[in-house]
């Protein structure tokens, strides 16, 4: 037996699609989207032959605002990078790997797009 669908059933169904529909693009339209700095560290230089340069350090790199304030940090493993999300932005990025001597970077972070850093510390 086929079943017909009342006038107040359809609507009930068009005026469910709709809401749905708006739902859906206000989440897209007012979601945030994904900014950051992502990068790796490497050692260079120490005696003779020297270190193996493609290979990742593990350390430490901690976000600052040029106003001086810390806004986060991120650790990583030996072999491993680092991926950290900030809003956009001008950030002072102070790297630390043990001993070794990292520089600090500055960096300027678009909405909706990570930086990369690439950060070589030299080793004695």
């Amino acid at each position: 037996m086929i079943r017909t669908v009342n006038p107040i059933e359809k609507f009930l169904i068009a005026c469910l699609i709709v809401i749905t529909v708006l739902g859906v693009g206000a989440v897209l339209f007012f979601a945030k989207p994904a900014s950051g700095v992502r990068g790796d560290l490497v050692y260079v230089g120490g005696p003779a032959p020297g270190v193996n340069r493609n290979h990742l350090a593990p350390g430490e790199v901690v976000v600052w605002t040029q106003t001086v304030d810390r806004v986060a940090s991120v650790s990583w493993g030996e072999g491993e990078g680092f991926q950290l999300p900030l809003d956009p932005g001008t950030y002072e990025l102070v790297p630390w790997s043990g001993d070794a001597r990292c520089e600090s970077r500055e960096v300027s972070v678009s909405a909706a797009d990570y930086v990369s850093v690439h950060f070589r510390c030299s080793v004695l």
